[in-house]
């Protein structure tokens, strides 16, 4: 014969797993962990400059006032940010091993190249050089391969700065 004491610890064991059951499906479980502090970075800073250009006037799409851009670009990089944090939530990816250095060093090297070369060396050289600094970031990056793609981008880059929206940059050394 079975008492109110067994009824009752077995009601509270069935409840005890049923509510074991119901937070672990509550629980967010972050896949890609990349994707998702990336996307929460992006959300952070955009709220940031949202927050801090609210008190500059909008204007309209033909006169735009000095808070359309940082209006337009914070709402970009929230929802670039959110699609993100979805995205890192959602699909799964690969583990990574260890923070990579090399192309961290390579490709922050290349952009102080550019800060600091561009008025002395011209665009054309500059270009070259980032291009060559930024392939030292991969291994295996062949030198012909390098050489071409720091033509063409010099050559691109030479063309919309220089002859298209005719910036005053130099385009070779000034000696």
């Amino acid at each position: 014969m079975r008492g109110p004491t067994t009824f009752m610890a077995r009601a509270l064991t069935a409840q005890r797993a049923n509510s074991e059951t119901r937070e672990d499906t509550m629980r967010i479980q972050i896949r890609s962990p990349q994707d998702f502090w990336a996307g929460m970075i992006f959300v952070a800073l955009a709220l940031f400059f949202l927050l801090n250009g609210l008190q500059l006037s909008l204007g309209t799409s033909i006169r735009m006032g000095p808070g359309y851009a940082p209006r337009l670009l914070s709402g970009l990089l929230l929802a670039i940010g959110a699609a993100l944090v979805v995205r890192g939530i959602a699909i799964h990816s690969p583990d990574t091993d260890s923070l990579r250095f090399r192309p961290m060093i390579f490709v922050l090297g290349s952009m102080l190249i550019f800060a600091f070369a561009l008025e002395r060396l011209g665009l054309a050289l500059t270009t070259l050089m980032v291009v060559a600094a930024s392939s030292l970031a991969i291994k295996g990056a062949r030198p012909l391969e390098v050489l071409v793609i720091g033509v063409i981008a010099a050559a691109a880059a030479s063309g919309i700065f220089i002859y298209a929206l005719k910036l005053t940059i130099p385009l070779w050394p000034s000696i």
